[in-house]
């Protein structure tokens, strides 16, 4: 796993032909030795998880709990899980506090109970991630307020109306999920985000004619970086019409496209015009490090 990350973070630094040859050829042996998931099992078991980087600075992983492992007999079964709290308390009583560079918050209640705690404790500016997984009716903020710092965020396509209300001045990277067809509601507000450089669209795929819309979009304008990917389907994604409009996205330095049993002589056609295109498996182990990058949480850390 070491090896395979640091191939991926290496590209994600400087993007070019020799990073991206080791990265995959990484992928490739370690597809050949496992079909599972290259992230330790255990690895972020507790709520809140620590980890120093080459700096010293501790990057901070919080998540609540997901609504499948507390008890769905309660009206609010959010009401008495404070793990998450307690443990950040703690963290941000200690002497430690100072040595603390980034929040990352993958939540499944909602975001506004973590905005208030997170305020109350002057920890706001401290967020750098934010994934919206959301399991209730609980209210959303609008980030630009609640995270002020905010440089990735992931959520529902329902949800960014509310989350990006404001706006989002420091928001580098947006996933949206569950897209049920190409939003331009979706994409006109990510051309609002002035720091915009990475998008992610998630569930369904794209079909041929939503393609053609989201190449001629003024938000492609702003983007270096895009994830168009779903677990199922990938065969059926349209490769032909993004061939046939491939200097839409010629510029990019990175097009993460879905790979789960998708030919080889398919991919060859579209490497062949996007050579920097990369194919993307059921587990996602070929993007680990770009979605902790993007979304601060990896595809199966948890």
């Amino acid at each position: 796993m070491a090896e395979v990350l640091e191939a991926e973070c290496a590209r994600l630094q400087n993007p070019g032909a020799g990073t991206r040859a080791r990265e995959r050829a990484l992928l490739e042996a370690a597809h050949s030795r496992s079909q599972f998931s290259l992230i330790p099992s255990g690895l972020f078991d507790q709520n809140v998880t620590t980890f120093a980087d080459a700096e010293g600075a501790l990057q901070v992983w919080a998540y609540d709990d997901d609504i499948v492992t507390l008890d769905d007999h309660e009206p609010n079964p959010w009401t008495d899980s404070v793990d998450m709290e307690k443990q950040l308390t703690a963290l941000l009583a200690s002497p430690q506090r100072h040595r603390v560079g980034a929040i990352r918050l993958p939540l499944f209640e909602g975001s506004a109970r973590a905005a208030a705690f997170l305020a109350g404790h002057r920890a706001a500016s401290l967020v750098s991630h934010l994934d919206v997984r959301n399991q209730s009716k609980t209210v959303l903020v609008p980030v630009a307020s609640a995270f002020p710092k905010l440089r990735g965020l992931s959520c529902g396509k329902n949800e960014v109306a509310t989350l990006l209300a404001e706006g989002a001045p420091e928001l580098e990277s947006l996933v949206v999920r569950s897209m049920r067809g190409l939003s331009a509601e979706v994409l006109d507000a990510a051309a609002c985000l002035p720091k915009l450089r990475h998008l992610g669209l998630r569930s369904p795929l794209p079909r041929g004619e939503e393609l053609a819309v989201l190449s001629a979009h003024p938000v492609m304008n702003q983007l270096t970086s895009l994830k168009l990917f779903d677990v199922n389907g990938a065969d059926r994604f349209p490769f032909g019409a993004l061939v046939e409009r491939h200097e839409a996205f010629a510029y990019l330095t990175r097009l993460d496209l879905p790979g789960h049993l998708v030919p080889e002589d398919v991919r060859a056609r579209v490497r062949k015009v996007l050579p920097e295109a990369g194919f993307v498996t059921w587990a996602r182990r070929e993007t680990m490090a770009l979605d902790f990058e993007t979304t601060g949480w990896g595809a199966a850390a948890r």
